[in-house]
């Protein structure tokens, strides 16, 4: 079937019906048995229902938002597999009340303000679109710009549908239109007048009302742009129409009416249930998420804090059961930095989770996520579950991140059982020195005992490099089991062989643990002299000389002062590096002053 060239409307006689323009649409018209058919039918109804939750999206968020360019992302996707299926079998006719695949619905929305879209595409003169292979996000994205009518697009307050998609010239969007609205030119409105006229007049049927109402819009806009002054008609507008934010905050008020005024909790809650499914299934937890915010409040400032939380708990768990909380983490996977809204999701979601139910899920997610905020919002779960898991989390000391080992490190400590102690010392296998410094603090006698012979091989690494930063970390964190080694590491014939830095280290690392034993010791090497000095023991001796200075002994101030005192043997660099410090220790005892 060709939908005809751009023609001419002045130069032709018009006829019901005449196609005014169009563009080349691709011919669909096999014989289908009812088994093909609905399978059609079932794929394009799901794509509607894909392509609705962008058209949502994108009207919540905007179209440059991640959130509603993941939803766009995952239509056109499907959109792409479909078209590698059949080339021709995404196409769908335009009527007033629906869009139709050879009679049959595949999209009827039912609200505001989509339940204007068959309506309005149909007034302007739309009546079949199809989706050829090729098709591109930007250009699936501007025909539901057109068919919401998005001024954000480019959709001008004089436009109409059919101009606006011939003006876009989307290269792989076919479709038809016509020159007017004829009688008779939709047969099934025709049929359902009467109907729709009944429902009017009994008020049996909002959906119906609402799209009865839209079938008028044209005319009411009229009618009020004659009698009604700008503003006002912005005030209606905006009563008539509000925006998303406005709409959810009207229904979270009403299901608080209907909570507190009837016996159907679990009704509503089932009903709630079912829509978060769609929503999750759809991509858009976020959405649902922010609905449940809005319920939430609106509990709270109704009936105060209490109440609201323990609403949430109740619809968290009715909204998000753990298999739908595994699709939201599996949306954000990949994902450095997901929406704020979806890692507080997670986290709530997580917290309605009473028992280890979703511990296993948990830690598979652990390893694969990107984001680091959803990584603790797992383990925040995951620490609640310490007994019974106590091997699993230990293996997770010994892999993570430094931030995250030793959060899970605090949280096996203060389980207080043997297990969970006994976990705890797998963060000794970490590649981060922060994590075994971590679990060193943590140790008992003996297993400080099993673990020395690791020690001694960090503190006496061959590698100079990692030697240093395991010094500097314990000097930053105290590791009482580090103390015999370090002693034996300062007493050694090669300390005087080490960098100057790194023996005033070990030192200062010594004193961190017990300073009274490492002023002993630095002392010990302050007195070594000999008749020909050496500019290795001088080092030591003035390293030694100045970490004294940090004292507040008389017995340190005595030995120093003895090291100050002018000797033909001895060497002026330590002559004075004694001196300067008896003297800050000196000032330190008059003034009554610690180290």
């Amino acid at each position: 079937m060709r939908a005809g060239a751009v023609t001419d409307a002045g130069g032709a006689a018009r006829g019901r019906g005449y196609i005014v323009r169009g563009t080349e649409m691709q011919a669909d018209d096999a014989v289908l048995d009812e088994r093909e058919l609905g399978r059609r039918v079932e794929s394009l109804t799901e794509l509607w229902r894909l392509l609705a939750m962008v058209m949502q999206t994108a009207r919540q968020y905007r179209w440059d938002h991640p959130h509603a360019a993941r939803q766009l992302a995952h239509a056109h996707q499907s959109v792409t597999e479909a078209l590698a299926s059949n080339p021709r079998a995404i196409r769908w006719e335009v009527g007033t009340l629906q869009f139709t695949y050879r009679g049959v619905p595949v999209w009827r929305p039912d609200r505001a303000p989509y339940n204007r879209v068959p309506y309005e595409l149909f007034v302007d003169g739309v009546r079949a679109i199809q989706l050829q292979p090729g098709v591109t996000p930007d250009e699936l994205r501007d025909l539901l710009g057109v068919m919401l009518r998005d001024a954000g697009l480019g959709f001008g307050a004089d436009d109409n549908a059919s101009t606006a998609l011939w003006d876009r010239k989307l290269k792989h969007v076919a479709y038809l239109a016509v020159d007017s609205f004829a009688e008779g030119d939709d047969p099934e409105f025709q049929d359902q007048r009467d109907e729709l006229a009944s429902a009017l007049m009994m008020g049996q049927d909002e959906a119906t009302l609402g799209m009865y109402s839209a079938a008028h819009r044209e005319a009411v806009a009229n009618a009020v742009d004659v009698a009604l002054d700008k503003d006002a008609r912005s005030r209606l507008a905006e009563q008539i129409d509000p925006e998303a934010a406005r709409w959810q905050e009207r229904y979270a008020n009403a299901f608080v009416e209907a909570w507190y005024g009837g016996n159907g909790r679990d009704e509503l809650l089932e009903q709630l249930g079912l829509w978060a499914g769609t929503q999750v299934e759809a991509h858009a937890a976020s959405t649902a998420l922010d609905l449940l915010q809005s319920l939430t409040s609106a509990f709270e400032a109704r009936f105060g804090e209490t109440v609201g939380r323990d609403f949430r708990v109740s619809a968290t768990a009715a909204m998000f059961p753990a298999e739908r909380i595994s699709a939201i983490i599996e949306d954000a996977r990949e994902l450095e930095s997901p929406d704020e809204k979806v890692v507080v999701g997670i986290r709530t979601a997580l917290g309605s989770v009473e028992d280890d139910a979703f511990f296993d899920q948990a830690v598979e997610f652990f390893d694969g996520v990107a984001s680091d905020e959803v990584r603790k919002a797992l383990l925040e779960y995951l620490c609640r579950c310490v007994r019974g898991h106590e091997d699993a989390l230990g293996r997770m000391v010994a892999v993570a991140p430094s931030r995250h080992a030793q959060y899970v490190l605090e949280s096996l400590r203060s389980a207080g059982t043997s297990a969970s102690r006994g976990a705890a010392t797998r963060g000794l296998q970490s590649q981060h020195l922060d994590v075994i410094l971590a679990t060193l603090t943590g140790l008992d006698e003996d297993q400080a005992l099993e673990a020395r012979p690791m020690l001694r091989e960090l503190v006496g690494s061959k590698e100079a490099g990692l030697r240093r930063k395991v010094i500097e970390a314990a000097v930053q964190r105290p590791v009482k089991a580090l103390e015999p080694l370090l002693l034996e590491r300062v007493q050694a014939s090669t300390y005087q062989e080490l960098p100057v830095r790194e023996r005033r280290l070990l030192l200062e690392a010594l004193a961190s643990t017990n300073r009274p034993e490492a002023e002993v010791t630095a002392m010990s090497l302050l007195d070594k002299q000999q008749l020909i000095g050496g500019s290795s023991l001088d080092e030591t001796r003035a390293v030694a000389a100045d970490f004294l200075g940090g004292s507040s002994s008389e017995l340190v101030l005595a030995t120093l002062q003895r090291a100050a005192k002018k000797r033909w043997f001895g060497s002026e660099v330590v002559r004075e590096t004694a001196e300067r410090s008896a003297n800050r220790v000196a000032e330190r005892l008059r003034s009554g002053g610690q180290p």
